[in-house]
């Protein structure tokens, strides 16, 4: 985990050195010995500030006896990086300003990186005491190189006018003032688009609207109501274009070539995308969610390039932007290998293993930086020969010229030319030695060197993060980076002019005048529309200063990798929106990782993504306990409607109750009241008479087989049942038993799938004074299914064994038990493994796009052929099912033990979500759109209100997700009437989990005995295996034609429904 880096170091030089001046360098002089003032270094850090100390001047000229320092003024020419060490000693007295004072001639372009608390004195004063003061410690140098160095912290805040005063009493003054924050002016501001003007107007009426609607005297459906119509209205006649971020994702360096589009609609529509220019080097395949994947052709030499449209669903009609554009196009850029490396090894020290880890972090970089043409990166790699000295990494300008000029290294990465022909782009130089010591891999100690974040660092340098500014008076020419055309001051303004520096800013070089900022615009809107802090130490830092962050600004839990020192222990490696947005300035084609290399878990969760409405099946036990739900009985306007025949049958029903207890009330003999029962018995058989209902079903032969079924007819007057066929099935015949019974033979045209009709007709009268039109009989409509639900299952990754795929094969014929189609079907499934790199991956999961993207409550695509025979995706998988095989035992047959799951059960669960038992609902504050399943239609709250309106959600109605406000329910009325009047409680936990909540029955009133197939987790051991009544039910709400078989599949598995 990144830790803060405190520079406790004094920098010193040597001008024997032949290394370029231009060179930025970071070093470490040795820690003291002194514990006692070190650790109340670290105590003052933590919680004060910043530390305050002195730090060493560069000077071409100067030299000190202890620590030398390359600082030679020969090439201004190159921008490059020297890493620095945190000293080992302390320093008493003045010492600090003997060294700061050789800073002022510090060579051109040098970017020094130092600890993140660094030890720099402030000398903007300009008077001519404090020269002399300086002179006279400049003269000192020599005799007190060896001395320890003081570290001392601040209580708070230093002003320029506090550290003279503090210079006066012997005690040194912080090494940089945190500035404070320096809002961008306008013109360092992205220039808005219409669209963009357009959004924030939208954005502030939707929150000025919502504000109203919360505030009114109303009831929290009503406020909810009003809200989703909002929404609605908005999306209607104000609807905007989608945004797009296209990004590779996977195949950077080799493999396969993936990515997405990454579109994002502010009204939620749902999406399509098309491909508006095609690859020249390859092919690319486009799933419905903007994922791609990209196969190289012929002629690829690892870049290429296609277009996409982002299309939304809906009319596109904006009154506030009436050309509004049907949809936004995005450039796709595909790098494979496209940005290598050559290193030139210069020294013993540069083992196998080191080199092999620098190669390593510098590929890791292809992961942000993406290039339009294949380029070889040349560096000559040596051995820092400095005392004190971590690393240093330069490239030289491309220009000597007037001007702002791009480094060698970054000139190649944005244009692909090759400025200065067999020479090496840049140069990385390393100190092995210094008592240094380096970790390779991803644990660093305490005492050690973060390699990676130092190697980063430092190769950001060579692609062009540096200035060359010098310290105050040194700033003659006009030859410029281009980093230095973004420096400004803390008013927005540009401190060149045409690349000349005025003296009049030299104070701002020490952090005077509120020191200076980097104003890219793209930087500032990464910083929340602030200029961004340079490191400007209050004694010129020479190559820190500058080509650095503020180290002042960026500490603790917030410094980047371009602060300008580390310390020991774990270091920053991965990029801040803050760098990413600075780099982009520089000209840049660069992205933010999902998944950064050297990403801690912890910053992989602040990059990544995004829940799926995915099923996670965890075990039961990991969640804490909930109390369950109290019973919620649902309203008369979400019961079943009955018929006027159910009516009459309930007038009967209570009048021959009445009828009876009125007899039993009566002191008569018992001879005497059986022959009142049987007079009004005759009354109701003659005069109330009621049809027979029927109930008819299949019974065998549903996946082969002889076919029989019945037709359950019922006469609730006991009168005698006669059957008639009214209409006989068209693809074979039928024999119809007295009884009822039937058996269907199928004749040469049987597709699976057939049908008939009985009429059942009761003897007598038929007189029904309370239903004078009632029929004669009741007529069945009989389904006859053989094989007419097929499954063909695509299967992908070894796990997938023969005995597993015969397992699933089974349980999805199983399924036909249940079943009946009015068509035959097929269905297809793409089944796949769970990634297991995804740290959210449960059990198994499966899922089924909808039929539409338009607004509306869709079924899926599995849903939608099974009850209407129709394929509303082509050649695509109806559904996709992916399981878990690597981190859990399954048991295939009815034996399970206790360590092993259900395979089974979990079969019939994920296929039930493809079937469309599923919500398109996500965590609080993400349910934009009015894209909606079937199942959502039917979601109530703890009143039985319907929490959708014009299938918008209304943000009101939030902490119902998270099991407060009274959560969800189901209120189909079969489900319903099947749960004995009560709504249905869903899975609401207190804590939103991704493809579990909402799209399930609720664990914590389901549990034990009572746990349905459809609750969110299970545990190892036995399974539910068959559907309860309310299951059913919540499927016939769903559309289904559902029975309940008379011997259910595993009944004898599952005892718990017997």
């Amino acid at each position: 985990m990144a830790r803060s880096r405190t520079n406790h170091a004094r920098r010193k030089q040597n001008s024997a050195q032949g290394r370029s001046a231009d060179f930025p360098v970071r070093q470490w002089l040795k820690l003291g010995a002194a514990s006692a003032g070190m650790g109340a270094a670290l105590l003052g850090f933590s919680l004060m500030g910043p530390s305050t100390g002195t730090a060493a001047a560069d000077s071409p000229t100067d030299t000190t006896s202890a620590s030398p320092r390359a600082s030679s003024s020969a090439d201004n020419d190159e921008s490059s990086s020297t890493t620095d060490a945190a000293p080992d000693s302390t320093d008493t007295g003045e010492g600090a300003d003997d060294d700061d004072a050789d800073d002022s001639a510090s060579a051109k372009g040098s970017n020094s990186r130092r600890d993140t608390a660094d030890t720099d004195t402030d000398t903007e004063t300009e008077t001519e005491s404090d020269a002399a003061e300086i002179d006279t410690a400049a003269e000192g140098v020599q005799d007190r190189a060896e001395k320890p160095n003081l570290v001392r912290v601040a209580s708070a805040p230093v002003t320029v006018e506090d550290d003279a005063a503090v210079q006066e009493e012997d005690e040194e003054p912080p090494a940089e003032v945190k500035q404070p924050p320096a809002p961008a002016p306008p013109w360092l501001r992205e220039r808005k688009t219409w669209d963009d003007v357009v959004a924030d107007v939208l954005e502030r009426w939707n929150d000025d609207t919502v504000a109203w609607i919360n505030n009114l005297n109303a009831s929290d459906d009503a406020k909810a109501n009003l809200e989703a119509a909002m929404r609605a209205l908005r999306r209607t006649f104000f609807n905007q274009a989608p945004t797009v971020d296209p990004v590779q994702i996977e195949g950077l360096l080799g493999g396969a070539i993936s990515g997405k589009v990454d579109a994002e609609d502010a009204d939620g529509d749902e999406l399509v995308y098309r491909l508006v220019t095609r690859p020249k080097f390859g092919t690319v395949v486009f799933d419905d969610d903007g994922g791609y994947t990209y196969t190289p052709g012929e002629g690829f030499l690892g870049v290429d390039t296609f277009r996409v449209m982002a299309i939304d669903a809906g009319l596109h009609v904006n009154l506030l932007n009436p050309f509004r554009r049907m949809g936004t196009t995005g450039e796709n850029l595909i790098n494979q290998n496209a940005i290598r490396f050559d290193f030139t090894y210069e020294g013993d020290e540069w083992t196998e293993e080191r080199r092999e880890k620098l190669e390593e972090v510098a590929a890791s970089l292809t992961a942000y930086f993406r290039v339009r043409e294949a380029v070889t990166l040349t560096f000559d790699v040596n051995e820092e020969d400095k005392p004190g000295t971590l690393a240093s990494a330069g490239s030289e300008r491309i220009s000597t010229a007037a001007g702002y000029w791009r480094t060698v290294v970054q000139n190649k990465l944005q244009t692909g030319e090759d400025a200065n022909g067999e020479e090496a782009d840049g140069e990385i130089s390393w100190n092995w030695g210094d008592g240094n010591e380096w970790a390779l891999g991803d644990e660093v100690s305490s005492e050690e060197f973060d390699f990676s974040s130092v190697a980063i660092h430092e190769m950001m340098h060579a692609f062009g993060w540096g200035s060359t500014l010098q310290g105050p008076g040194e700033n003659q020419g006009a030859n410029r980076e281009e980093y230095d055309r973004f420096i400004v001051s803390a008013d927005g303004r540009s401190v060149f002019t045409n690349g000349q520096w005025s003296s009049v800013n030299d104070p701002k070089l020490t952090g005077g005048d509120r020191g200076l900022y980097f104003g890219g615009k793209n930087a500032v809107e990464a910083y929340g529309g602030y200029l961004v802090p340079l490191r400007t130490s209050t004694i010129w830092g020479g190559a820190s200063s500058i080509s650095h962050l503020s180290d002042a600004t960026f500490a603790g839990d917030d410094q980047k990798i371009m602060n300008s020192g580390t310390d020991e222990g774990p270091a920053p490696r991965v990029f801040s929106e803050v760098e990413l947005g600075v780099l982009e300035d520089l000209g840049y084609y660069v992205v933010n990782p999902e998944n950064p290399p050297y990403a801690t878990d912890e910053e992989s969760e602040e990059n990544g993504a995004e829940n799926g409405a995915e099923d996670g099946g965890e075990d039961v036990a990991e969640d804490e306990a909930e109390p369950a739900r109290p019973p919620v009985a649902a309203p008369t306007a979400l019961s079943p409607r009955r018929t006027w025949a159910e009516v009459v049958a309930d007038i009967v029903d209570g009048l021959s109750a009445r009828n009876q207890e009125w007899i039993d009330s009566l002191d008569v003999s018992d001879e005497r009241k059986a022959e009142l029962g049987e007079s009004f018995a005759t009354f109701r058989t003659t005069f109330l008479n009621q049809a027979p209902t029927v109930d008819p079903v299949q019974v065998t032969g549903l996946v082969a087989g002889v076919i029989t079924g019945q037709i359950n007819g019922e006469d609730a007057d006991g009168d005698a049942i006669r059957y008639r066929i009214v209409s006989g099935p068209r693809q074979g015949s039928v024999v119809l038993n007295v009884d009822g019974t039937w058996t269907y033979t199928p004749g040469a045209a049987f597709d699976g799938v057939d049908s008939f009709r009985v009429m059942a007709i009761d003897s007598g009268l038929h007189v029904n004074l309370l239903n004078p039109f009632r029929g004669i009989g009741t007529s069945a409509f009989n389904l006859i299914n053989q094989n007419a639900i097929r499954f063909v299952f695509n299967y992908t990754g070894d796990d997938w064994t023969e005995d597993r795929q015969d397992a699933l094969e089974q349980v999805a014929r199983d399924l036909q038990e249940y079943f009946r189609v009015n068509r035959p079907v097929t269905l297809t499934y793409d089944v796949n493994l769970e990634d297991p790199g995804d740290p959210e991956r449960g059990l198994a999961s499966a899922t089924s796009p909808y039929v539409s993207k338009l607004p509306g409550y869709w079924d899926t695509v599995v849903q939608h052929k099974l009850q209407t025979g129709r394929d509303a995706n082509g050649d695509r998988a109806d559904g996709t099912i992916s399981w878990n095989f690597a981190d859990h035992e399954w048991a295939l047959d009815g034996e399970v033990t206790a360590d092993e799951y259900d395979f089974v059960t979990t079969a019939i669960h994920e296929l039930m979500h493809s079937f469309g038992f599923l919500s398109s609902l996500g965590e609080p504050g993400e349910n934009l759109g009015a894209n909606r399943s079937r199942f959502d239609r039917l979601m109530v709250n703890v009143r039985g209100t319907r929490v959708f309106f014009l299938a918008e959600w209304a943000t009101l109605n939030d902490p119902k997700l998270t099991g407060d406000d009274g959560a969800l329910y189901f209120g189909g009325s079969n489900a319903i009437e099947a749960y004995d009047g009560y709504l249905i409680p869903l899975f609401t936990p207190g804590e939103f989990e991704g493809g579990s909540s909402f799209s399930h029955l609720d664990d914590f009133t389901f549990d034990g005995d009572d746990q349905k197939i459809m609750n969110a987790k299970t545990d190892t051991g036995p399974g539910v295996r068959i559907f309860s009544e309310m299951e059913l039910a919540i499927l016939r709400d769903l559309g289904y034609h559902v029975v309940t078989p008379a011997t259910p599949p595993y009944a004898v598995a599952d005892r718990r429904r017997l």
